[in-house]
């Protein structure tokens, strides 16, 4: 190693520094949409992302694959561009036989934008209309209802940098690490579907 100098990368990103590798990881995705259905759900709305983001785009690919594995119908995909006010948009103009009964977001801002939207209908959020967003930003634990998300563990991925950069200096193999990085945390904007 004379003459070099260890580097760890403790998350990938692309040239425009969007997220990619773990921190796009989109396995969550499965059970956001898992337990709804096992409450009851049969019908859901995506309101996705920027496409120019990986995460946006595996968020959508393991939405309609998890969709289709369970039977399950997508009322469809909005692409609202990380915008709350798209979102908004998308649920409050959602005809009113739509049947749609879970909002899953690809992001946190479009869930409270997607609440929103409910509220100004005069649907209730669980009763009415589940919602999930992705990220825990923390003020989604604060509003009301507590905004169900995922969670990316960024100290987890420090972690693992750190003991990527322990092995290269040590000379060691790098350690195996697989566990996921990202854990649903269930709030009070989900419940059982209407009527269960």
């Amino acid at each position: 190693m004379s003459g070099s100098t260890p580097i760890a990368v403790s998350a990938d990103y692309d040239d425009r520094m969007r997220g990619i590798g773990e921190l796009a990881d989109a396995s969550a995705m499965a059970e956001i949409v898992e337990r709804p259905a096992r409450q009851g759900h049969r019908r859901f709305l995506h309101l996705a992302g920027d496409y120019a983001h990986t995460s946006a785009r595996w968020r959508k690919q393991v939405y309609l694959e998890t969709i289709e594995r369970l039977g399950l119908e997508s009322y469809g995909v909005v692409d609202c561009d990380w915008q709350a006010e798209k979102g908004r948009l998308a649920v409050r103009e959602l005809p009113d036989d739509s049947g749609v009964t879970a909002v899953v977001c690809a992001n946190d801002l479009l869930a409270t934008g997607a609440i929103r939207g409910a509220v100004e209908r005069g649907w209730r959020v669980p009763r009415d209309l589940s919602v999930t967003g992705w990220d825990d930003n923390p003020l989604g634990a604060a509003m009301m209802p507590s905004l169900t998300a995922v969670s990316v563990d960024h100290e987890r991925l420090g972690r693992r940098a750190v003991r990527r950069l322990l092995a290269v200096l040590r000379d060691e193999p790098e350690p195996e690490e697989n566990d996921a990085i990202t854990a649903v945390v269930w709030r009070e904007s989900t419940a059982p579907a209407p009527g269960r």
